[in-house]
């Protein structure tokens, strides 16, 4: 799953020019990108008992540190996920796929 998730964001935003004033239209990116992802997912038929939630964040790199936190029901047998950094010049986009056992 991570190098499905990786070829998708290397693909989108090799050519992509990160703007902090377009607010909107960074939004509209990671959420494509966010859509594309879990369309794929879905489309292979290798997780047709789990519900697949995808986050996308994609921010400016300004010698920041970032730490994204999630919370929610967890089962360790079944449910897991998978996460990829993309790094450009002057952004950054991590994407976060959780995969959770609904049968």
């Amino acid at each position: 799953m991570k190098e499905r998730i990786k070829t998708i964001l290397d693909d989108d935003l090799k050519n992509f020019n990160y703007n902090p004033a377009d607010v909107n239209g960074n939004s509209l990116k990671a959420n494509a990108i966010a859509v594309k992802i879990r369309d794929s997912i879905q489309k292979s038929g290798t997780v047709r008992r789990y519900k697949i939630n995808v986050q996308c964040f994609l921010g400016e790199k300004k010698n920041q540190r970032v730490c994204i936190v999630a919370k929610g029901w967890w089962d360790n047998y079944t449910d897991n996920y998978a996460t990829y950094t993309y790094q450009g010049d002057y952004f950054y986009c991590t994407c976060i796929v959780w995969g959770m056992y609904t049968d």
